[in-house]
């Protein structure tokens, strides 16, 4: 991570909603700034808000560096035992495009914290939504990174579960670095089938993802898929009645017929990604990005030189 130093404070985003939460009014918020978390770290100022907890920028009281916490929404067990899952599941794997977490502990007021590494940028879903719509050719490389971070996970026995927009932090001044956050809701694959169901967001959860119903790491597959065509199209697969009537509408809207024919192969392949059935979806996230860069590949071969 590389460090943030305190003339550069005014420069962090402010990613966060002013919304209240469950014991995160703004005066709670306020009154937190300044707090010591952990050994060195001290509370600047909030950065976002959730049901399950706050989100701080810290700074290091002697190197000046920076680093993000999240703190356990203030009374709730629930928040508390999701806050403590989520570091387990974090300390278990390390990968560029995964955020890292530095510590674990309670600040001297009782209140739970996880401590992170600070990533720059913005949500990626705040970025669709101020920019529009991208190129495929630039939100393959994207969904490579979350694809490497999901394999990652999977290889060590985790599932993400909600995989969308929203959780990935995404740097367009850093050529377009990603990081994958919010293990909230992910778990480990071995856990009871009660762990394992109907967690998600609903317009990015696959159709498996219902009460009762325990989920493999081919919803991870899935989600990605729906991130890739938000990305591409600006539009949320969810919001459809069949995922069939958002491709075809994507590539109705698409304004020009080169465009549509460039991205007649990934309305193919992410036909087989957001499949109904979990076994007829890719292996892994990785053969999904691979099959996305082969059908462009195939396109650029045969597509007309310009006059």
């Amino acid at each position: 991570m590389a460090a943030i130093h305190s003339a550069q404070a005014e420069a962090l985003p402010r990613t966060g909603s002013g919304s209240d939460v469950l014991g995160g009014d703004p005066a709670w918020r306020e009154s937190m700034i300044g707090t010591l978390v952990g050994r060195a770290h001290r509370i600047v100022r909030h950065a976002a808000s959730g049901g399950m907890g706050h989100v701080f920028i810290v700074e290091h009281t002697e190197l000046g560096a920076y680093a993000a916490v999240k703190l356990a929404t203030p009374g709730s067990e629930i928040a508390r035992e999701t806050l403590a899952h989520e570091v387990k599941l974090l300390s278990r794997v390390q990968h560029p495009h995964i955020v890292q977490v530095i510590d674990y502990g309670q600040t001297a007021c009782g209140h739970d914290f996880m401590l992170m590494e600070y990533v720059s940028g913005v949500e990626l879903h705040a970025f669709i939504e101020s920019s529009g719509p991208m190129p495929l050719e630039r939100a393959l490389p994207i969904l490579r990174q979350v694809s490497s971070a999901i394999d990652h996970l999977h290889a060590h026995g985790i599932v993400h579960s909600d995989i969308k927009p929203a959780n990935v932090l995404f740097d367009p001044c850093a050529h377009d670095f990603a990081k994958l956050i919010d293990f909230g809701v992910a778990f480990f694959e071995h856990t009871s089938g009660r762990e394992r169901s109907a967690c998600g967001t609903p317009a990015y959860m696959a159709p498996e993802q219902t009460p009762g119903n325990p989920c493999e790491r081919s919803v991870d597959v899935y989600g990605l898929a729906a991130l890739g065509f938000e990305l591409v199209t600006g539009k949320l697969i969810g919001a459809y009645a069949s995922r069939h009537t958002a491709l075809q509408e994507a590539l109705d809207l698409m304004p020009s017929l080169e465009r549509r024919r460039g991205l007649s192969g990934f309305h193919t392949v992410l036909e087989r990604a957001l499949d109904d059935r979990p076994q007829a979806r890719f292996q892994d996230a990785r053969a999904f990005v691979n099959a996305l860069e082969d059908s462009q590949q195939r396109f650029a071969r045969v597509r007309p030189p310009r006059a």
